[in-house]
């Protein structure tokens, strides 16, 4: 659930600025692809992250992503996908790349759903992982 002090901070921050009609807490979520589908965007603002499984979730099921550029955001989306990545030091970098995003037409949020299912697709799914997983840990204990 993360840091609970936290979230405090943030539910006062959002009813502090008037916020709670547009942003919910929603505590635990039994099924998370529910949900996903239901949203115009994910978007993950991380300071450092392992492998994101929500980022790989997101995009499995086309859901367009914006991410902060972390290694392993500017890895998920290669180069090809970098125009999807803000700099969380930068003002403003977030709002721009939203709003690039926002002025995309359908087509071409049709073209980027599917170029994201591909990424996860070719890159990321379980048996890829498992072999380059197996594959540096037999390097490592040569």
């Amino acid at each position: 659930r993360g840091d609970e002090e936290y979230e405090s901070k943030c539910k006062n921050f959002v009813l502090r600025e008037g916020l709670s009609d547009q942003i919910n807490f929603l505590g635990p979520i039994e099924n998370i692809f529910k949900l996903l589908k239901k949203t115009d965007v994910y978007v993950s603002s991380s300071l450092w992250e392992g492998m994101p499984l929500g980022v790989l979730e997101a995009m499995a099921i086309g859901k367009p992503v914006l991410l902060s550029n972390i290694p392993t955001h500017k890895e998920i989306l290669g180069d090809e996908l970098s125009q999807y990545t803000f700099d969380l030091s930068e003002e403003g970098s977030f709002e721009s790349v939203l709003n690039g995003f926002i002025s995309l037409s359908q087509d071409e949020k049709d073209v980027l759903k599917l170029k994201l299912k591909e990424r996860v697709k070719s890159r990321f799914h379980s048996k890829r992982m498992c072999e380059k997983t197996y594959e540096l840990y037999s390097e490592v204990t040569k």
